[in-house]
């Protein structure tokens, strides 16, 4: 996730550009954006980009124009973006790179509906172009706004620029947990982001290195007990209880 610190900045220099009260919102959302991504909900980064979208535009309108449209219609600000090609008041890059391709995004996601329910590729790779340019959007605006020495903008650009985190990552069939969790939450974790969120027991077992098998075979014991975990034939299953606790979980040490 971006730095906190570099969040409050960038926060003062898109309020430092145009005094609306959408920024807080827009940031907001393009930080749910990356939250989502990280715990593969797809569809949710594509509602969230949605949204994102339709508050960089109202933001780009209010440096046209002053003022700010409760329900922005981007057709409209198109056009008024585009007829504003002679005010040089108005950086180039916002009148035609910005706005056209968070319009791309906008389009792309209305047009697919954001519902690829059999086809998660295609959920991913637009939630993943969405993402990418909603993060050059910004950089972009920070690029022309910051009133930071040269250094420090750099720095917050990079930041804002750099790769999402993933939670864990797959060889095969184990898994490898990046951060430190408990040996329920690792448990957890694993099968938030197994195929069909279930897993043979003995890959779980052999996926979780840093605990021990005793610990191990208690945390399963009490997931089990509390109804997070159901075990059968071998293999272990999330139920909709523990996906819940999951997701909770790794979204608060997020923010």
């Amino acid at each position: 996730m971006i730095n906190r610190k570099n969040l409050t900045l960038i926060n003062r220099i898109f309020k430092s550009a145009a005094k609306v009260n959408n920024v807080d919102r827009l940031l907001k959302n393009f930080e749910d954006m990356i939250s989502e991504f990280r715990l593969n909900n797809f569809e949710n980064v594509l509602v969230k980009g949605g949204k994102f979208v339709e508050n960089f535009y109202q933001f780009l309108d209010y440096i046209v124009r002053q003022t700010i449209a409760s329900k922005p219609d981007l057709n409209k600000i198109r056009i008024r973006l585009e007829n504003a090609v002679n005010n040089q008041k108005i950086p180039a890059s916002l009148k035609s790179l910005v706005a056209d391709s968070l319009h791309i995004c906008y389009r792309l996601r209305n047009s697919r509906d954001g519902a690829h329910i059999s086809d998660m590729v295609a959920n991913k790779m637009d939630a993943k172009y969405l993402i990418e340019i909603s993060k050059w959007s910004i950089a972009e605006i920070i690029r022309l706004y910051s009133s930071f020495n040269i250094d420090e903008t750099i720095l917050i650009i990079e930041d804002i620029l750099g790769d999402i985190s993933p939670f864990i990552e797959r060889f095969d069939e184990d898994f490898l947990v990046l951060h430190q969790f408990s040996a329920a939450n690792e448990i957890l974790t694993i099968l938030l982001f197994s195929d069909e969120n279930k897993i043979d027991i003995s890959n779980l077992k052999k996926s979780i290195k840093l605990h021990s098998n005793a610990n191990i075979a208690t945390s399963l014991r009490n997931l089990e007990k509390n109804r997070l975990i159901y075990r059968k034939n071998g293999l272990c299953y999330l139920s909709l209880k523990g996906k819940k606790k999951i997701v909770d979980f790794l979204k608060k040490i997020q923010s």
